[in-house]
């Protein structure tokens, strides 16, 4: 069992908080008469994903660092291989959302690959520079999957402040990641599951453009 110290159970009765926990997950001190209690450990459990049942149907979690790195360690530690974290379903829904992303008036239709469907998404980011949000320095990516009938690769580009004058995800990051991707797909003799046709690209000022 773990100290009371590393533990911060969430569910029936009451809840052990410890600041080195709390800290660890980016929320606040409250007391559990406070108003926001109960949001609060909604966004918790939501960002953990996945806990430990303890006997009395509580949740327990192991936490050490601080910030999005312990939280990402804590869910890496409590999800065993080949632990199912969504349902079929819910991974099919996903999937259909992402791959309205490239298509003609999404955010990154440069992303298409002639042969092969693919999904994704773009992000586009102020750089943080002295405390602050650089207003004229970005980080732009895309993540995507492909094929979307049957996903066998996953992508990610990151470009870390692009220049000639273009910086969103969908402009700069997503014709790299189609360019990988229609390579591996070939390499690995993945099998079509889109028309053997050659992809239109946008018009300048086409493709729908993510906020940063």
């Amino acid at each position: 069992m773990l100290p009371a110290s590393e533990r911060i159970l969430l569910g029936p009765g009451p809840s052990l908080m410890s600041p080195r926990v709390m800290k660890a997950l980016g929320a606040p001190m409250l007391s559990h008469l406070d108003p926001q209690f109960v949001e609060i450990m909604d966004d918790v459990r939501a960002r953990l994903a996945r806990v430990f049942h303890a006997p009395d149907g509580s949740f327990a979690f192991a936490v050490s660092g601080t910030g999005t790195a312990a939280m990402e360690t804590a869910v890496a530690n409590l999800i065993a291989p080949g632990t199912r974290v969504l349902s079929a379903q819910t991974a099919r829904q996903v999937r259909a959302m992402l791959e309205l992303a490239v298509q003609p008036g999404g955010t990154a239709p440069r992303a298409r690959v002639m042969g092969w469907r693919v999904a994704g998404k773009t992000g586009t980011a102020h750089k943080q520079e002295n405390g602050s949000y650089a207003p004229d320095k970005y980080i732009s990516s895309f993540v995507g999957l492909a094929p979307v009938s049957a996903p066998r690769i996953v992508v990610a580009v990151m470009l870390d402040e692009p220049s000639a004058g273009k910086y969103y995800g969908g402009v700069v990051a997503a014709p790299v990641f189609a360019q990988v991707v229609q390579g591996a797909l070939r390499l690995l003799n993945v099998p079509h599951d889109a028309p053997l046709e050659p992809v239109p690209l946008p018009g300048e000022g086409e493709e729908a453009r993510e906020s940063t």
